[in-house]
């Protein structure tokens, strides 16, 4: 009686082959066995349908992974925009032109004070001259400097020393 040959679904390869047919190496085919993807049906030999089928396995839970990774990134973002609504609503979180806008107007009003200094320590013109002088220098120097921080802010360059802080995950 001749030798039958085996069903498809019984036949087996060598590593070699089973690797050439799912078109990895012979050492990814060993991690699928390693990973469980793959059963080896005898010492270096493996059944078509079990190389198949482990490797259609492999590539359906790396793109469930996958799947899985990008909800996790959405989910996340969604996490930080509401926290950042908040943040807003309780005003805790700023806008930068707001923010902008009452640094302008603290400034303005730090060098109307000075301006008004002179006429509010003295009456007499000669050392109210003098006082403004005074006054004026400051008040130069103080607004040059608010400048040039308001542009460092802007900028998100560090102010007065201190680094800008880094954004936290």
């Amino acid at each position: 009686m001749a030798a039958s040959k085996p069903s498809p679904t019984e036949a087996e390869v060598s590593r070699n082959e089973a690797a050439r047919l799912i078109a990895v190496t012979p050492q990814r085919l060993e991690q699928h066995v390693r990973d469980g993807f793959i059963v080896r049906s005898g010492r270096g030999r493996y059944r078509i349908c079990d190389v198949v089928h482990g490797r259609i396995k492999f590539l359906e839970a790396e793109r469930d992974r996958a799947a899985a990774g990008s909800g996790d990134d959405l989910r996340r973002t969604k996490q930080q925009e509401i926290q950042q609504r908040i943040a807003i609503r309780d005003r805790s979180l700023i806008n930068f032109d707001e923010a902008m806008a009452a640094l302008e107007a603290i400034c303005g009003l730090f060098l109307a004070a000075i301006s008004g200094l002179p006429a509010q320590i003295t009456r007499e013109h000669g050392e109210r001259t003098r006082i403004e002088g005074i006054c004026d220098a400051v008040r130069g120097r103080l607004s040059t400097r608010f400048a040039e921080v308001m542009e460092a802010v802007r900028a998100g360059k560090p102010v007065g020393g201190a680094e800008p802080e880094e954004d936290r995950p």
